[in-house]
């Protein structure tokens, strides 16, 4: 975790999480990554980025918290595109969906992959918030 700013809501967070390897074609796969934050985290932004980008169709990853997505608009990159902050969609939360309780799933899936033989490799998506209460 790297910390890379100070605003007034504390500390911001950056997380990495990776949701394929580095090589593979991606497939569609629901529950692709799943863990527990230690403290309550408020995400205020999501993207998403590839290693190879798709040949042809975009690329879509959903977050789960209380089996509900967080988005009211997945990210998504753009078919030929390596990450989402160029996307011509962006991404947008529910509202307060975004405000991960302590040891609860947080579930990432992958939904939308391109097209067969042209998928793309190495996805991941950059997580960034704050935190809300210490570590239980």
């Amino acid at each position: 975790m790297e910390f890379i700013g100070i605003d007034t809501k504390g500390v911001q967070e950056q997380m990495i999480v990776p949701l394929s390897d580095e090589t593979s074609d991606l497939e569609i796969l629901e529950g692709a990554y799943t863990f527990h934050f230690p403290y309550g985290f408020t995400i205020e932004k999501v993207y998403l980025s590839l290693n190879t980008a798709t040949a042809d169709g975009d690329v879509t990853v959903d977050i789960n918290f209380n089996n509900t997505s967080i988005f009211s608009t997945v990210p998504i990159i753009d078919a030929g595109g390596l990450t989402s902050s160029n996307a011509a969609t962006q991404s947008a939360f529910i509202t307060n969906s975004n405000k991960i309780t302590a040891f609860k799933p947080l579930v990432f899936d992958i939904d939308v992959v391109g097209n067969a033989g042209a998928t793309g490799t190495g996805l991941k998506v950059m997580l960034i918030g704050h935190r809300t209460t210490t570590i239980s």
